[in-house]
């Protein structure tokens, strides 16, 4: 691998909540390791701040600087007062313009930076998007990605798709470096209940027009409220609500079989999915995570698509597992899915295969050569 002839100044940016932290910490970590780069982690929130402080010791010896970052002072009052998970990001890179312009390579899980485009008039930095799953959806193949340098992709899946759609294209680049995530996956999976039943995880996704949350939520809890011959541990999204729980769910917190939590770094970390026994979600890439560590059952919520989905690659994830509706046939779904599991096992074992590239070196590892080429 060839070093550069000068030292490049390469800036993470971990701007938004801390379920993005995993998807690059371990690419910045092992490039801080290679000669002739500067490696620094821009941070705006406290949460994020600390889920970085404590992932790094997994890094002895890294040479990462983390660079705190703020918005304005009316901004960010306004955004504690809406509760808001992180400040605003445009505030953010207008505010601390000359830090952010000062980069040689910026790189970022979203594509969050619009502020930072305009400000670069002629493009003198570099943007690399590591992305922050490996689903289906449209936000991830979202043409605003096309304007990114260097695309890093978890699969082939992903990677054929961001170039069929135009993302990837004559002017910008993708690298297959697998998931960074899964390599701050803790070896051992934590027991969530200890009755021996088992255990169901909830994962609705967080937007309005694709949830499940807004339809099922609540007759999903009141099943196994009802059944506590099975365990819950209810999971959505920290966005769904912004890390503070509704007063409508306290009920749910009384029953023995059901876990509640919509805030904590375990909803980021894979502990739910990893020790979960059956998957429950709508279109969320946290199904691909599920089923990465074990090819398991799984209940698809649909509260939004009423035409056929079987061609439609934006919902590829509801071949691996049974499809509900409505709520009246929530039951027998939950009841039959170890029975009919046999008939997804194929695809889902195809699928993930296609989804996370795995090979000897890490996905941090691949991630830091990926870039490290690419500017040299």
């Amino acid at each position: 691998m060839t070093v550069p002839s000068a030292i490049k100044k390469i800036g993470f940016c971990f701007l938004a909540h801390q379920a993005h932290t995993r998807h690059q910490l371990p690419i910045a970590a092992q490039l801080s390791f290679f000669s002739g780069y500067n490696v620094e982690l821009i941070v705006s929130t406290e949460a994020a701040l600390s889920e970085l402080n404590s992932l790094l010791e997994r890094y002895q010896g890294h040479n990462c600087v983390i660079r705190i970052v703020s918005g304005t002072i009316f901004k960010g009052l306004a955004g504690r007062l809406k509760r808001r998970l992180y400040p605003n990001i445009r505030n953010v890179i207008n505010h601390n313009k000359d830090l952010f312009l000062s980069y040689d390579v910026l790189v970022t899980p979203h594509s969050n930076l619009d502020a930072v485009f305009e400000l670069d008039e002629k493009r003198k930095i570099k943007y690399v998007c590591t992305f922050h799953g490996a689903g289906d959806g449209d936000i991830g193949f979202d043409p605003a990605f096309s304007r990114f340098d260097l695309l890093l992709t978890a699969g082939p899946d992903v990677d054929e798709r961001l170039r069929l759609e135009g993302v990837v294209h004559g002017k910008n680049t993708s690298s297959i470096i697998g998931y960074p995530k899964f390599e701050l996956v803790n070896a051992d999976s934590a027991r969530l209940f200890d009755n021996g039943a088992t255990t169901f995880v909830y994962n609705p996704h967080w937007a309005r027009e694709l949830t499940s949350w807004r339809k099922f939520g609540l007759g999903v809890l009141s099943y196994f409220a009802s059944n506590p011959q099975y365990n819950l541990v209810f999971a959505p999204h920290i966005k769904v609500f912004d890390g503070y729980e509704p007063s409508d769910l306290s009920e749910f917190r009384q029953c023995s079989n059901i876990i509640i939590d919509v805030g904590s770094n375990k909803l980021m970390d894979s502990t739910y999915t990893k020790g979960a026994d059956i998957y429950i979600g709508d279109v969320s890439s946290q199904v691909y995570e599920f089923l990465y560590f074990s090819l398991k059952p799984v209940i698809f919520l649909n509260a939004f698509n009423t035409e056929p989905w079987g061609n439609n690659p934006s919902l590829q994830m509801w071949g691996v597992g049974q499809v509900v509706n409505e709520i009246s046939a929530f039951s027998s779904a939950v009841e039959n899915a170890n029975k009919t599991h046999i008939n997804y096992v194929g695809v889902q074992r195809e699928l993930v295969g296609r989804k996370f590239s795995k090979m000897d070196v890490t996905p941090g590892v691949r991630g830091a050569i990926a870039i490290a080429r690419f500017v040299s």
